[in-house]
């Protein structure tokens, strides 16, 4: 168990390391609503993108527009929500936490933040997909019961799929 602990440990840090060493920020209107809602969330505006929307359509327009609003949100009842799923967003909220107490970060500063903001939805990317790994290291190590190509497997995985070209950034 301890062993499976500390390789586990080194897996997840290889590729976080990886994941979130390249250093190229990147966002698109697919995204921006999970970059920017954990601040809503920590700010206590819960899931209304309603301060959220105006600074996403500013710095990523989209040019399909249904009802007045961009195709990422979609407006019920006076309300904008988004039209992807938000649990990363609510997953992201704790590796937020820190830096958005510290800098004051909220819906109404968020253009001053930007490229911070940016940054911690590729760090959260980044953990989420290097734990993603971890969890295929491990499953494979158990199924197999051969670390040497539980690890193979896991780096075909974690940099030969769109874990490392879609989804760690």
């Amino acid at each position: 168990m301890k062993n499976n602990f500390k390789s586990a440990f080194i897996v997840f840090c290889i590729f976080a390391s990886i994941y979130i060493g390249t250093l190229n920020v990147r966002v698109s209107t697919d995204t921006i609503i999970a970059t920017l809602l954990p601040i809503g969330l920590i700010r206590g505006e819960g899931f209304d993108l309603n301060k959220i929307y105006p600074f996403a359509a500013e710095h990523l327009p989209s040019g399909n527009i249904t009802n007045g609003v961009h195709y990422y949100v979609l407006k019920e009842n006076n309300h904008l929500i988004s039209t992807f799923p938000i649990f990363s967003s609510i997953l992201a909220a704790p590796i937020y936490l820190i830096p958005v107490i510290y800098k004051n970060i909220s819906t109404s500063n968020m253009d001053e933040n930007f490229i911070l903001i940016l940054t911690l939805g590729k760090i959260s990317a980044g953990i989420f997909c290097a734990i993603s790994a971890t969890f295929v290291f491990l499953s494979l190590k158990y199924l197999t019961k051969n670390t040497t190509g539980a690890l193979l497997l896991t780096f075909f995985y974690g940099l030969g799929t769109t874990t490392l070209s879609i989804s760690s950034q």
